[in-house]
């Protein structure tokens, strides 16, 4: 009897199991759902930062476009900022665990019309205070606020009172030349004695409206003086300088000086003409000679001086356009000395180097 029940319960089980494995596999069976790592985003680019013209504190990032998985990322809801503020007084550790005390959250971008939602740069700033380190450990998350944290970017900034500006610029022009010079500021913008000055940031924009670029690239200039030789002459440039604290390991950029316009000048004279002729006609003595092809010609000027003069006149009170000048103003039987200068069109007005001196007998 216990045998033929022991029996009956093995046919039940057996025929339950078929059952169950005969069930159709897609009858209401969902997917399985995809790993969290493919979903997480990866690390943001290790964050820079800088000090904009108001003092405040800059954080620029790019954000992920992968995944943890290395595949194209599907979800970015945005990122979390964490922030902590400590004091820099007598007991201070700089090597303890940190606590953050403060989370700010910024939100992802919207798709663009590619579709592609997670490229670009993002910001984050912040109002400092003398004094202080401040610390913080950037994450990206996904649309349901998940992220690993293990992907954590830091960045850790020690501030205080920056420089004030440089002082007495002087600026000077020249051929494709701008010659800057300043006084090093001495003093913090608190007052106390500047000690930490490890060089400048100098700034050039071409025109009232263009972009400014910064001239030396990613390391201070060291000195205080400049000359900028990439300018084109009669273009109107604009300067900014501002002196640089290097404390503690933070690069603390102080105020800007007042922006500094600046022409450069062609200081370049053109040929000279050649092949000067002076002859005696009726109406007085006619000069001609080659022109000179430059682009920047304004124009010609005429000396003339008679054989018992030492100096020349200039005949022409402005430049003549044309390579050619009648002399009216001339004496039967005297002896005449003429060259030729040719005049651009620089605001100082270079003067080339004269011609060859003719001598022409003016004849009855």
């Amino acid at each position: 009897m216990n045998l033929s029940l022991t029996m009956l319960k093995r046919v039940l089980i057996i025929a339950l199991l078929a059952a169950l494995t005969a069930l159709p596999s897609a009858c209401g069976v969902k997917s399985s759902p995809k790993p969290t790592r493919s979903l997480l985003p990866a690390r943001i680019s290790a964050p820079k930062y800088s000090f904009n013209e108001t003092g405040r504190l800059v954080i620029t990032f790019t954000a992920p476009d992968r995944n943890l998985l290395s595949k194209p990322l599907e979800s970015l809801g945005g990122f979390f900022i964490d922030r902590a503020e400590n004091k820099l007084e007598p007991g201070f550790c700089p090597n303890c665990p940190i606590t953050f005390t403060e989370r700010l959250r910024i939100e992802a971008r919207e798709p663009d019309s590619q579709g592609r939602p997670w490229d670009g740069i993002y910001t984050y700033e912040d109002s400092l205070k003398p004094g202080y380190v401040y610390n913080y450990r950037l994450v990206a998350f996904d649309h349901k606020e998940r992220y690993d944290r293990s992907e954590f970017r830091t960045l850790t900034v020690y501030y205080d009172s920056p420089s004030r500006p440089p002082d007495s610029v002087v600026v000077k022009t020249g051929d494709k030349l701008v010659h800057l010079t300043w006084s090093p500021p001495d003093r913090l913008t608190d007052g106390r004695e500047l000690s930490e000055l490890a060089g400048y940031d100098l700034f050039r924009r071409t025109g009232s409206t263009g972009v400014w670029i910064k001239l030396n690239a990613d390391q201070p200039w060291k000195r205080a003086l400049f000359e900028d030789r990439l300018v084109e002459n009669g273009q109107t440039y604009y300067y900014k300088i501002r002196a640089l604290r290097h404390w503690h390991g933070t690069w603390i950029q102080g105020a800007f000086t007042p922006e500094i316009e600046a022409v450069p000048v062609d200081l370049t004279p053109p040929p000279p003409p050649a092949n000067l002729v002076a002859v005696s006609v009726p109406a007085g003595i006619r000069l001609n000679w080659s022109g000179v092809a430059a682009a920047d010609v304004a124009g010609y000027r005429v000396y003339r001086r008679t054989e018992t003069e030492i100096r020349f006149k200039r005949l022409t009170e402005n430049p003549i356009p044309e390579p050619s000048y009648l002399d009216r103003e001339v004496s039967t039987g005297c002896r005449y000395i003429y060259h030729v200068t040719v005049v651009d069109t620089s605001p100082v007005g270079n003067e080339s180097e004269p011609t060859q001196d003719v001598e022409v007998l003016r004849e009855p």
